[in-house]
């Protein structure tokens, strides 16, 4: 069995290539795992190797259900989100903090309003 991800966005791609440590890996690591799992089960079948391919794709243009993806995707930006039981398991739960993350968007407004304070100091 073969399947493909088509992705429109490289950064993400040369993302599965790292060590999945930055603000929003956590999703990426549970699709690997989840990818994993899924070999590791037809494994356990007889079923010969399995292959997932992520491939970049200009706009996902051409890739099926491109267009209910992005319909959902723009009611997401409007605010609208799903009944929390139609979500997979490892969306239910709350959303990873990623303390690095935090101390990094900390210090830097802590730096904009250094910044404005000496902009406005005598």
């Amino acid at each position: 069995m073969l399947a493909v991800i088509g992705i429109d966005n490289q950064a993400a791609i040369k993302a599965f290539m790292s060590d999945l440590r930055n603000p929003g890996h956590h999703l990426m690591r549970e699709a690997l795992h989840i990818a994993s799992k899924i070999s590791k089960e037809k494994k356990k079948g007889g079923k010969g190797k399995d292959m997932l391919t992520i491939r970049w794709m200009a706009g996902h243009e051409g890739i099926e259900g491109n267009e209910l993806a992005d319909r959902e995707a723009k009611k997401v930006a409007k605010g609208h989100t799903s009944d929390i039981r139609l979500l997979p398991h490892y969306l239910r739960k709350p959303i990873l903090i990623n303390s690095s993350a935090v101390k990094k968007a900390y210090n830097k407004s802590l730096t904009k309003e250094w910044q404005e304070d000496w902009r406005n100091s005598k």
